[in-house]
């Protein structure tokens, strides 16, 4: 199967199967390589960063995987205001990031035009400076609001490509809505990123390997590969914890990161233009080092705990390991 790879043929949903299934450390180190080499092609992607702010932890949703889920009563719970988020804006050191991610879940608090205020604030103090925002699921009409307000990268994960296991997880949301929305996203200009999760009940290889065609069909231009991580809030983790801290999922057991390498460098060699995120803490050299090994080219610096320190622990303007402000 590498030699199809090295050939630099067309992947099938099998082949990516078989590589999927590859449990020979010289073959995975080979298949990296490759991956890695693509992604320093001159007319690949480039290395970058991006800073992330989540600016509200409110959610309308019930997933099951994730802590902002409405039903989370323990949570405590913040929306940043216009003033707090373009003061965080104001403040960073543009020298040393090339995009930044603003986000939130299902919060239908803000409304467009407070998104498109925004996109217009970002806009003028950031440059040339890529400007991206994941809002979750909007009309077309409102996404087209947006592109007219200037904004031309969105985010929406689509975490899943599985419809039956989409809706085991998801329960007050559709598949199909999830799909149309980046679809319309696609028709109306934008760049897309989208991203899925690895590690849940019911995977299959089968669903893993549509997960890396869904992101050619759609072509999106910003890939998040990231590792189910079980938060003790949800209904996922308990069901986790009573199995005994690790689900047997219809693949078997399996090394998550070693998963996530694959997935990371096969999706590299299938979309070789995309730009790739290493969605790990950046204190933590040798697993961002080994993603970007696999073929990722993005690093991520989450701003979030940054900006909610000044709110809930202290009035001081606390930085994050000196590297985005100017202070």
């Amino acid at each position: 199967m590498l030699d199809k790879v090295k050939n630099n043929e067309e992947l099938t949903k099998q082949d990516i199967v078989s590589l999927l299934k590859m449990d020979s450390k010289p073959e995975l180190e080979e298949l990296c390589k490759i991956a890695n080499s693509e992604s320093k092609e001159p007319d690949s992607c480039e290395f970058k960063k991006m800073v992330t702010l989540k600016f509200s932890n409110n959610c309308a949703t019930n997933c099951l995987y994730c802590s902002l889920r409405k039903s989370n009563e323990k949570l405590k719970r913040y929306r940043l205001t216009f003033e707090q988020i373009t003061k965080a804006l104001d403040h960073l050191d543009t020298s040393q990031f090339d995009c930044i991610l603003l986000e939130i879940g299902q919060d239908k608090y803000y409304k467009i035009q407070e998104i498109k205020d925004l996109i217009n604030y970002a806009n003028k103090c950031l440059g040339n400076k890529t400007f991206a925002v994941s809002i979750g699921e909007r009309t077309e009409i409102e996404y087209k609001m947006l592109k007219d307000a200037g904004l031309n990268f969105c985010f929406l994960r689509h975490k899943i490509s599985d419809p039956i296991l989409y809706r085991n997880l998801h329960p007050d949301m559709k598949y199909s809505n999830r799909i149309k929305a980046l679809w319309s996203l696609k028709k109306l200009g934008f760049n897309v990123g989208s991203g899925v999760m690895v590690g849940l009940p019911g995977q299959t290889f089968e669903s893993l390997a549509n997960d890396i065609l869904m992101f050619k069909t759609l072509d999106i231009d910003f890939i998040d590969i990231i590792q189910y991580n079980p938060h003790p809030d949800t209904p996922l983790a308990k069901k986790f914890y009573r199995a005994g801290g690790y689900f047997a999922p219809a693949i078997g057991y399996f090394d998550i990161k070693e998963m996530i390498c694959k997935m990371t460098a096969i999706t590299r060699i299938v979309n070789k233009k995309a730009d790739i995120l290493v969605n790990t803490d950046m204190a933590n050299r040798t697993q961002e080092e080994l993603h970007f090994n696999c073929g990722a080219n993005i690093s991520i610096i989450n701003l979030t705990r940054v900006e909610l320190r000044k709110i809930f622990e202290t009035p001081k303007i606390l930085n994050s390991n000196g590297l985005f402000y100017k202070y």
